[in-house]
Order: structure tokens, then sequence, then C-alpha cells
């Protein structure tokens, strides 16, 4: 009986964790996400400015 139940919270205990961990993944590539576009266009942004300066001059 013991035996059971501790196996059912085990299987409880992994299913719980590979859950979370699979939650967090997506808030990673989320942020990871954000923060590479936020970097990209910080990075372009003199490149873009110039451009646009070009283009209605």
């Amino acid at each position: 009986m013991s035996e059971t139940v501790l196996r059912i919270c085990i299987v409880i205990g992994c299913v719980g964790t590979v859950w979370l961990i699979l939650k967090a993944v997506k808030w990673i590539w989320k942020i990871l996400f954000i923060a590479g576009l936020v970097t990209a266009v910080w990075f372009f942004y003199p490149a873009i400015e110039a451009f646009f300066k070009t283009l209605l001059s």
C-alpha cells in the first residue's frame, strides 16, 4: 500500500517538475526573444535613423 502511494507521489513529482521546467522554458524563450529584439533595435537604430534622414532630406 505505502509503496504504491510512494510511486504515485514520485510520478506526480516528476510530472510537476517537467511541467514547471516547460513553463519556465516558455518564459525564458519569451524573455530571450524580447531581449534580442530590444538589442537588435538598439543596435540598428542609428543606421535606421540615418536611412530615414537620407530618405526625408
